[in-house]
C-alpha cells in the first residue's frame, strides 16, 4: 500500500481526547462508523447502568463487540454448501457416465 493511500484521521469516542489512527483511505467511513457505533453502545449501557462506573460500562460494550464478533463467524461457514455442491456434482457425473 501506497503511502499516499493513507491518511490520517481523529476518533472522537466517549469524551476521551481525540484518538488520531493512520488508516487506508478507503477505510475512513468504515472506521468512522465503528467508532460512532461504539459511542453509541456506550451512551445506550450509559442510560440503562447510571450507577455503574465508565470503565464497567466501556467493559461491557467491549465484551458486547467481542461476543457479537463470535456470533458472526459461524455465520460464514460455508462447508455444508461445499458438501452438497459436492454430493451434487457427484450425482451429475454419474448421470452423464451412465
Amino acid at each position: 500500500m501506497k503511502d499516499e493511500d493513507k491518511i490520517k484521521i481523529r476518533l472522537n469516542i466517549a469524551g476521551f481526547p481525540p484518538l488520531p489512527v493512520a488508516i487506508n483511505r478507503s477505510e475512513e467511513e468504515l472506521y468512522r462508523k465503528a467508532a460512532k457505533q461504539v459511542e453509541n453502545r456506550l451512551n445506550r449501557y450509559k442510560e440503562r447502568n447510571s450507577k455503574l462506573s465508565q470503565e464497567t460500562v466501556m467493559l461491557m460494550v467491549a465484551f458486547h463487540f467481542a461476543l457479537d464478533c463470535l456470533k458472526q463467524e459461524g455465520r460464514n461457514d460455508t462447508e455444508p454448501y461445499v458438501q452438497k455442491i459436492k454430493e451434487l456434482d457427484q450425482l451429475i457425473e454419474a448421470r452423464i457416465s451412465a
